[in-house]
């Protein structure tokens, strides 16, 4: 994978450096230089993405937790010896089924969790990208590189995208505080 990326960097590196020149003669070019991990992690929308994954999965996970519980304490209440064999028998088996559910629905959450991930995390990168090409074009700039090793704080144009990740974040809860203002004064006048 790492070969592939350096195959990748090599080549745009050469693809720069071979048209750079006659570039110059003709025109200038503007080059900027991004930070994509640092985007991603820091983007108000992953924020966002991560708040709403929380929300979505914590009562799940609680459920889990509570069944858990239950589970040990059946598995204490099995052995008491006041029991008669055939008592024993059937916590035993109410036991092992509700360890297999219990497991069943942990990879179930897991993998649920896992794909609604990978979606937010698309549609973060998409954000993100989309946020990049504004801000290029808001710029003037003629080429963004990803990847790169080390670049002068002129070139980046990181906090410029995520300056504008974060308006837009800001407009979109000003939309929404709006849309219910709204709902709130129209379902006062349905009201009186």
């Amino acid at each position: 994978m790492n070969s592939l990326k350096n195959i990748a960097l090599s080549s745009v590196m050469f693809v720069v450096l071979f048209f750079l020149p006659t570039a110059l003669f003709a025109d200038s070019i503007s080059i900027g230089v991004v930070n994509i991990s640092k985007l991603m992690k820091e983007a108000p929308q992953a924020e966002e993405f991560s708040r709403k994954l929380n929300a979505k999965f914590h009562p799940i996970q609680e459920k889990l937790e509570k069944q858990q519980v239950e589970i040990k304490e059946l598995e204490r209440r099995k052995n008491e010896d006041d029991i008669s064999p055939r008592e024993k028998n059937l916590r035993e088996r109410d036991l092992l089924k509700r360890k297999r559910e219990y497991r069943r629905k942990q990879e179930d959450l897991r993998e649920d969790w896992r794909f609604a991930r990978g979606l937010a995390l698309d549609k973060v990168q998409n954000e993100v990208y989309e946020a990049i090409h504004i801000v290029r074009e808001k710029l003037g700039i003629d080429i963004i590189i990803q990847e790169y090793i080390s670049a002068n704080k002129r070139v980046d144009i990181t906090n410029n995208v995520l300056e504008y990740l974060r308006e837009k974040i800001r407009q979109k809860q000003s939309n929404r505080n709006s849309n219910r203002l709204e709902k709130n004064n129209d379902s006062h006048f349905i009201s009186q």
